[in-house]
């Protein structure tokens, strides 16, 4: 890329920083549809929410919903699952009425799970990336990057699997970003940028891009990891734990920050389309920096989700669709233009695309009417996907917990460990896997 089109998507940033007004209902704070409001036929806002409320009631309805058949999933080559951070309908082994057959691999993991082609992809406690072949059960890749001059740093590492290379990406908050083949255990390329990265990592047309801890977003060669541009947005401040979210399609690649601001970016001519800024309620105004989970596009539609606010966003213009005070903790799943969230104060929620809500369950509630049980013995919820046409949950203890996806009730609790769950799970084939709180790699199948 020539440097003056590199100039040139800075300052196409500078002027869209300054150039919304009051009018535009996208940059400044007090024109977003956030407070709470939605537009009616009239065109005019309407409450639908309390202002700062969070929203906490039961709502005992039921859906029609059919969700379309599950599916056998090969592969999880993102952290969250694809370039949209969405889930499919996995179809896995009933582990309430099959037998179970369950595998347990001493591999001193502490990276999340990634899978291709038969092969699990983590690192371990010393950072090297391992390569775990299911079939062979056995490592087939252990490499190790950093000389001893790294040893006494603790490090934190992202990976992404890039296919069309058959390689692991790996990039770490060191500022080094580097390349492994899957097949030799050979590097391909590394290369130093000097400040730690803090990001998802999406691979697509040939293209990585990442962001580092002051928010500057990179499009790098996947072949050499050479820079292709950078892109310059507001620094967020170093204290917050959020990790920049990244989702992609085929034409744009939408990055929000650690400041709460969100930007659409045209990938294919590197020309910005709309930057917003994210309801205030959703982030941490006093310490400037955002609380939430990580993006999800699905269709047209961005989600956004954090300790106090659900939001829904037009990806094409940017507006807020809706905003609403309901909190999430966990990665929201959406399926069928269906919103589902687990929030701060164990409620199970449905919300339609409209911003209607289907229903709303309390957790804790339902545990001990029905099952005489609590989260202290079955565990807090690490994940909820769709598994088997069901809302499916692990919780840190090994136990499974069923939803109906129709009225949020449970259908059922199964104990698979009584060990602790560290990662979150992935599901591939008919297998449900999963890292330990020891580093161990257990397999369910």
């Amino acid at each position: 890329m020539s440097i003056n089109k590199y100039f040139t998507i800075v300052i196409s940033l500078f002027f869209f920083s300054c150039s919304f007004d009051n009018k535009s209902g996208i940059w400044q704070e007090g024109n977003e549809l956030t407070n709470d409001t939605k537009i009616n036929k009239n065109n005019k806002r309407i409450k639908v929410f309390k202002e700062t409320e969070i929203f906490q009631e039961e709502v005992l309805k039921k859906t029609n919903l059919l969700l379309k058949d599950s599916k056998y999933n090969k592969s999880w080559l993102n952290e969250y699952y694809n370039l949209k951070n969405n889930y499919q309908n996995f179809k896995v082994k009933d582990f309430s009425k099959d037998d179970v057959t369950k595998e347990k691999y001493n591999l001193k993991l502490r990276g999340k799970l990634l899978s291709y082609k038969d092969q699990l992809i983590s690192y371990d406690k010393n950072a090297n990336i391992i390569v775990y072949s299911l079939a062979k059960k056995q490592i087939i890749v252990k490499y190790n990057f950093y000389k001893n001059k790294f040893k006494k740093y603790k490090k934190r590492i992202f990976l992404t699997i890039d296919k069309e290379n058959n390689s692991v990406v790996a990039a770490d908050n060191l500022g080094y970003i580097y390349s492994i083949d899957l097949n030799l255990g050979k590097l391909n390329w590394a290369q130093n940028f000097g400040v730690p990265f803090r990001s998802e990592l999406k691979i697509f047309d040939k293209q990585i891009f990442i962001s580092n801890q002051d928010n500057v977003l990179y499009s790098l060669s996947s072949k050499s990891g050479k820079k292709n541009w950078q892109l310059l947005t507001e620094q967020g401040n170093l204290k917050s734990n959020f990790k920049n979210s990244l989702v992609i399609d085929s034409q744009n690649l939408f990055f929000l920050n650690s400041v709460g601001k969100l930007h659409s970016i045209n990938h294919v001519n590197q020309k910005i389309n709309w930057i917003t800024a994210v309801s205030q309620p959703a982030a941490n105004s006093k310490f400037n920096y955002y609380d939430g989970q990580p993006i999800t596009l699905y269709a047209d539609k961005l989600i956004l989700t954090s300790s106090s606010r659900t939001i829904l966003i037009d990806a094409l213009s940017g507006n807020t669709i809706w905003s609403k005070p309901i909190s999430n903790k966990l990665k929201p799943v959406v399926i069928q233009k269906q919103l589902y969230l687990f929030s701060s104060n164990n409620f199970l929620i449905s919300i339609n695309f409209d911003g209607k809500i289907n229903w709303s369950r309390n957790i804790n509630k339902m545990l001990k009417k029905d099952f005489d049980n609590d989260f202290k013995r079955v565990g807090n919820i690490k994940s909820i996907m769709i598994v088997n046409n069901a809302l499916q949950a692990i919780t840190e203890r090994g136990g499974i917990i069923n939803f109906n996806v129709q009225d949020g009730s449970i259908k059922e609790i199964v104990k698979l460990s009584k060990e602790k769950i560290n990662l979150y799970p992935i599901y591939i084939s008919k297998k449900l896997l999963y890292i330990n709180e020891k580093g161990s790699l257990i397999v369910y199948f």
